[in-house]
């Protein structure tokens, strides 16, 4: 993320300097009879200064679009 991103997260969801915000994105697989489901996550982690860490999700149909045609094009189908 770029500096301003970062310090807009920082303010925006009470976070830290000393543990900079991320983008995550996270992949879980589960065997299916016919193959593997696969779920993505993407969001970001903003460390808190106590307690647990906020996850901030943000919707973006381009990200999906782009998740979408990247399991398409490997033989996948998005549900």
């Amino acid at each position: 993320m770029s500096p301003d991103e970062t310090a807009a997260a920082i303010l925006s969801y009470d976070g830290h300097i000393d543990d900079l915000p991320q983008i995550v994105i996270d992949l879980t697989t589960t065997p299916h009879e016919n193959g593997v489901i696969v779920r993505i996550e993407n969001y970001l982690n903003v460390p808190q200064r106590a307690g647990p860490d906020v996850h901030v999700v943000v919707a973006n149909s381009r990200t999906e679009r782009m998740l979408s045609r990247l399991f398409t094009g490997s033989g996948g189908k998005p549900l």
